[in-house]
């Protein structure tokens, strides 16, 4: 079982790797047959750039700062889209109040928005408030779409057994809404990224990732824009990949806490 387990992570790995020096290759020929650093520059330059760039200690605050936010951002999103999905899933006129916000919010740009929002936030907090208002709506949908699957005859048997409102939450919402919360939130994640560095690059904050790209793109340093795009999209996986094992690992620990009481 042990050695199946790891042939399978080398398999992966492997496929992985393959698929990245494909695209890489790719990225090669688009190099070659355009002749131009301003338009695409090589993958070696972007990634020298790269490594210059992070011997820096700018580099790494612009990327703490930006983390920051769009964490920031996303955790309170979290924390209030779960509380509106409660509370609209027990009261249906409040979800017919609400849902002309969520229609806005899914169909107006995020550019609108942080234009909208610069005339009233700073230019530090602008970034997280529009990470916030981007990904509320998916965590929030997400999650009471996960209450309205609850299984009904559950329900029902814990009303017979006088089951308490807190065991029922324990025992029947929580199992119910877990994998739907999940899914919410591995996509909030990617789309909080695009939206904070999106709301940075507009308004520019001292050291973020997004003010580096908006330099890169004035001064025409094509390797520097694509150098912090790859940091954009290697930090939003990693965050991905860590945010999700870290739910997979709670979401074990309550199992065995709940089937110990």
């Amino acid at each position: 079982m042990m050695r199946s387990t790891i042939r399978d992570k080398g398999k992966k790995l492997a496929v992985g790797a393959l698929v990245l020096l494909f695209w890489i290759g790719i990225w090669q020929v688009i190099a070659w047959r355009v002749g131009s650093q301003v338009m695409v520059p090589a993958p070696a330059d972007a990634i020298r750039t790269l490594a210059q760039a992070a011997a820096a200690i700018s580099f790494w605050k612009s990327i703490a700062v930006t983390l920051l936010r769009i964490v920031g951002g996303v955790a309170a999103a979290c924390v209030c889209g779960i509380l509106l999905a409660a509370l609209t899933y027990h009261f249906n006129w409040l979800s017919t109040l609400l849902s002309p916000f969520l229609v806005m919010v899914k169909s107006v740009p995020v550019a609108s928005f942080i234009i909208l929002l610069l005339i009233w936030l700073s230019t530090n907090l602008l970034p997280g408030v529009v990470v916030f208002i981007m990904v509320l709506p998916l965590i929030w949908s997400n999650v009471k779409k996960g209450l309205e699957q609850t299984d009904r005859e559950l329900l029902e048997m814990a009303g017979v057994f006088h089951l308490s409102f807190l065991t029922k939450v324990k025992r029947i919402y929580i199992p119910s809404v877990i994998p739907y919360f999940t899914a919410g939130l591995t996509t909030a994640i990617g789309f909080g990224w695009k939206a904070g560095v999106t709301a940075e690059v507009l308004c520019t904050p001292k050291f973020s990732i997004g003010v580096q790209l908006y330099n890169a793109k004035v001064y025409l340093d094509t390797p520097s824009l694509f150098a912090w795009t790859m940091v954009v999209i290697i930090m939003s996986l990693v965050l991905e990949q860590l945010l999700v094992r870290l739910i997979r690992k709670g979401i074990a620990r309550y199992q065995k806490h709940a089937d110990s009481m």
